[in-house]
């Protein structure tokens, strides 16, 4: 375990956050199994990181009804909102223990700062950031973004040069529309963060 995860893993807690701890995503995956009931609805956010550790699969096959819109589960972005519990990553966590996400539709971070439930946050220890906001956003969108655009065959300047734009980045699947900064956790939200010491997710 690094020192910058300890320390982050410190501020988060500093800053009202509850932390776990894991050594993969395996055994944060039994984590959220073990947590999360069987009759409580799951809703789940565009993450890469959620999906390689393979809970939605796993909440389904036992009998969640889990609210997901990607491949395999199609279901519309705004039940995402209405979950019992939310589960999503985060794209950078700051050395001072933000929670830092960009996102171009909204619903992933609508659900993370006014969720019904309680939320988890999915963060592999490549997401850690050695500096403060402004260098988590640089490292988003040089890391993050272009991977995700890519992936998703977008027509933005990240994902045909690998490098973000923002003076061309005028168009409709822009990805950098929304900037979120969890400093603490809403007022009465139950928030967890699962520090996975791996890789997981883009970066």
């Amino acid at each position: 375990m690094s020192e910058l995860y300890k320390t982050i893993g410190q501020k988060l807690i500093d800053n009202g956050f509850s932390v776990e701890y894991f050594e993969n995503g395996e055994d944060a995956k039994r984590y959220l199994l073990s947590n999360i009931s069987q009759s409580e609805q799951v809703g789940i956010g565009g993450s890469t990181s959620v999906k390689t550790i393979g809970i939605a699969d796993a909440l389904r096959e036992r009998g969640n009804d889990v609210v997901w819109h990607w491949p395999g589960y199609e279901r519309p972005l705004r039940e995402q909102l209405d979950t019992d519990v939310y589960l999503l990553s985060a794209n950078a966590i700051t050395k001072q223990g933000w929670i830092v996400n960009i996102d171009g539709v909204g619903n992933r971070v609508a659900a993370s700062i006014f969720p019904k439930g309680r939320v988890y946050f999915v963060v592999g220890a490549n997401k850690l950031c050695d500096g403060g906001y402004e260098q988590a956003v640089a490292m988003i969108k040089r890391d993050t973004c272009p991977m995700n655009a890519k992936r998703r065959n977008a027509s933005t300047p990240c994902a045909k040069g690998g490098k973000c734009s923002e003076e061309k980045c005028t168009v409709p699947e822009c990805m950098c529309n929304i900037y979120v900064a969890l400093h603490h956790p809403p007022r009465g939200k139950q928030m967890t963060v699962l520090l996975v010491n791996e890789h997981l997710g883009y970066k």
